[in-house]
């Protein structure tokens, strides 16, 4: 790519389900990805930048930004832009603050750049560095390549070498290419039919919180910390090797436990990553590659924690053939079953088990940290992270949200799910007990879904519903639409929502914000509101005021 050069590509499944999460909600911090490491010792800041550029410049997937045409959300390519590693005094006792702070900052995904890194001294010889990503670039495993690749470029530029990075195979321009070939035709339906089966009435998880659902959610999240015991861990093991499982499907069925006991519910789906790096090539490739799946199990019956595993593992080995369905599509057949407006989540927890080995990052004179600093933002309403500690077993992070729970509730969640493990580690044949706690449930701000009336036909007469009739048809695939019929009903999902708010955008220069459009949209509601901005715009001499986030070409 010259300097100038400017490449324009689909987005990948990933990240065009992120980039529809961006925009109904904009900014949230949620979608950053942090690497916080703490710096002992002589640091170089001027081949720290030069490292930090070299590692940008090396993966495209980092110097790309986002946009939307007719058929999608699209990547946009550009050359390397030079980055600065600012570097700000901050007090001990306002270094979490001061990581918050940065980590919260918004990424704009039309203009970028969507990477950044900030150093923060708290002593002459001991800063931490914030590295901050947008997920729509990055993933969990990237983010460890990219320390990594950082640390070796920082050496070699200390030691006057450039360096000596392996040249990459591909691009991830080119894993979305042979994504978008790969998936579609019979290949893509019998994964949809598959997956449907599966998810068919899987009913939304409705935990006991310690307060209602808000009906604007701020995403505000909190972390409590606590470990699996090694000997525990050990028995857990040995007990997964018996009834040919993994740690993970142990882990998975106590999970799925502990959430109906605080559900009430016996059918339980929980969304959880996998690397989604199905091809060799990829292993050293930066890029938003992670595809959770939606691991359904049914804890009915009274089952022993033996047949409760091998639900588990039938459930995994089913779903595990089928990873590379995307999320996105999941989520959608989730949405259209359970008749819920777009944007509205889907799934409420997420399991995660760490199996990557933490790379040894050394520089002379400089002694490197892992840091996990708490975001303060839940993406789940709960998510249990486990990694493995060769000397306590296993730290655990129960990420939730405070807008719902209190850190005494999920502090008692997480003394309770060392407790099933326990239990079923000291006697797997022992039923295992899926008795709810002592508590009610909060109301839930989403009425159940309804089976949808029969709309009596009307057929579009005025200017406005004639042109977005040919709208709605060219979008939805079909001949003949009322002007009460809606969007969604007709099989529209939340992608072609954001391409009908773009052709009204081109077609009568009137802004929609995207949360506006995900309710019921027909075209009589349409049409008014299009009318109604267009005499707004008539009277003020200009157009009614958008979102920063919603200017964009």
């Amino acid at each position: 790519m010259t300097d100038d050069e400017v490449l324009v590509f689909p987005a990948s499944f990933a990240q065009r389900s992120m980039w529809l999460e961006n925009e109904i909600n904009p900014g949230r911090p949620t979608y950053h990805v942090l690497a916080a490491l703490r710096l002992r010792g002589r640091l170089d800041t001027e081949a720290l930048r030069r490292a930090l550029n070299t590692v940008v410049d090396r993966h495209e997937a980092l110097r790309t930004v986002f946009d939307l045409d007719e058929d999608g959300p699209v990547q946009i390519i550009g050359p390397a832009p030079e980055l600065d590693v600012p570097v700000t005094d901050v007090a001990r006792g306002d270094l979490e603050a001061a990581v918050t702070a940065e980590v919260t900052k918004p990424f704009d995904l039309y203009r970028g750049p969507l990477v950044r890194m900030r150093l923060l001294r708290t002593a002459p010889e001991e800063h931490v560095a914030v590295l901050v990503m947008h997920h729509i670039v990055t993933d969990g495993v990237s983010s460890a390549l990219f320390v990594a690749e950082l640390t070796a470029c920082y050496g070699a530029y200390l030691r006057g070498e450039e360096p000596g990075l392996p040249p990459l195979e591909i691009q991830y321009a080119d894993f979305t290419m042979w994504q978008h070939e790969n998936l579609r035709g019979e290949k893509l339906s019998g994964l949809t039919r598959r997956w449907q089966r599966r998810l068919d009435g899987a009913p939304p998880l409705r935990l006991f919180t310690d307060r209602p659902y808000p009906a604007e959610p701020t995403f505000a999240g909190d972390t409590h910390t606590f470990t699996v015991p090694a000997p525990l861990v050990s028995r857990l093991d040995a007990l997964a090797r018996q009834e040919r499982a993994t740690a993970f499907m142990v882990f998975l069925a106590a999970f799925d436990v502990l959430l109906s006991r605080y559900s009430g519910q016996q059918d339980i789906t929980v969304a959880s990553p996998t690397a989604g790096r199905t091809r060799p090539e990829l292993a050293g490739l930066i890029g938003f590659f992670v595809n959770p799946l939606l691991l359904r199990t049914d804890v009915s019956g009274e089952p022993t924690a033996r047949e409760l595993i091998g639900r588990v593992r039938n459930n995994c080995a089913e779903a595990f053939d089928d990873q590379e369905f995307p999320f996105e599509s999941a989520l959608e057949l989730l949405r259209v079953q359970r008749r819920s407006t777009a944007g509205t989540p889907q799934v409420q927890a997420m399991l995660v088990l760490q199996n990557m080995p933490v790379p040894e990052l050394r520089t002379p004179d400089l002694v490197i940290e892992p840091l996990r600093p708490d975001s303060k933002a839940a993406s789940y309403e709960l998510a249990l992270d486990l990694e493995p500690d060769d000397e306590t077993g296993y730290r655990a992070f129960l990420e939730y949200s405070s807008e719902l729970f209190d850190a005494a509730t999920v502090t008692e969640m997480a003394a309770e799910f060392v407790t099933i493990l326990e239990g079923i580690a000291a006697d797997p044949d022992a039923p295992v007990s899926t008795k709810p706690v002592d508590r009610q449930p909060m109301p839930w701000s989403e009425e159940p879904a309804q089976p949808a009336a029969d709309v009596p036909y009307r057929a579009p007469q005025t200017p406005i519903e004639l042109e977005l009739h040919e709208m709605f048809c060219e979008l939805l695939g079909l001949e003949r639409i009322g002007v009460d019929d809606d969007f969604l009903d007709l099989g529209g999902d939340s992608l072609s929502l954001l391409q009908l708010r773009n052709r009204v955008r081109q077609e009568y220069g009137v802004e929609f914000p995207v949360r506006e459009l995900f309710g019921r949209v027909d075209i009589d509601g349409l049409a008014r509101r299009v009318l109604e901005r267009l005499l707004a715009q008539d009277e003020n001499g200009r157009s009614p005021q958008s979102s920063p986030n919603e200017e964009h070409p």
